[in-house]
């Protein structure tokens, strides 16, 4: 599957913000670590009431996942009935398993990305290196012009960010 412009963002803010983490899986199929991999597998879901669903960006070694809600302004599929549900019964069962799912929209991104890639490094237990601010950047008031880590005003990171697209 090719990736959405959003994932692509999302991924650009992780190359750009969190440093020597490892990059994340991308597609990543959850469920079949929950029923075992190879033969038989579409049966062993199936029994176990699970689909071969995907995350759109994962870390599994720390069962950590990102999904990328696009379409939420224009009643995109995921937000209506059955494409609605499913994602539920998806995001049910991966916490079942123990895995921590961080949603994040086009707005979020725009908006905040420092601090939707700080939740995603949080939930991977990394720290910044560079910062004293680390744990305390999502209550500084200067947040939304500045950002502690990097050291740069955001238009700056933005335009980093716009130039790796």
């Amino acid at each position: 599957m090719s990736k959405s412009k959003l994932e692509a963002k999302f991924l650009g803010w992780w190359q750009i913000l969190a440093g020597d983490l490892p990059q994340p899986e991308g597609e990543y199929k959850f469920a079949r670590d929950i029923v075992g991999h190879g033969p038989g597998i579409r049966k062993r879901l199936r029994e176990a009431g699970l689909q071969d669903w995907r995350f759109d960006f994962a870390w599994p070694a720390q069962k950590v996942a990102v999904e990328i809600e696009g379409g939420i302004w224009v009643r995109g599929a995921h937000i209506r009935g059955e494409h609605f549900e499913s994602d539920a019964r998806k995001y049910n069962a991966a916490q079942t398993s123990g895995w921590s799912v961080y949603r994040f929209t086009g707005g979020m991104l725009d908006r905040d990305p420092a601090g939707c890639i700080d939740q995603v490094i949080a939930a991977l237990g990394g720290e910044c290196a560079e910062c004293e601010y680390w744990g305390k950047c999502q209550d500084d008031p200067q947040r939304l012009d500045y950002c502690p880590r990097m050291r740069l005003p955001f238009t700056d990171i933005q335009l980093a960010a716009q130039e790796g697209e």
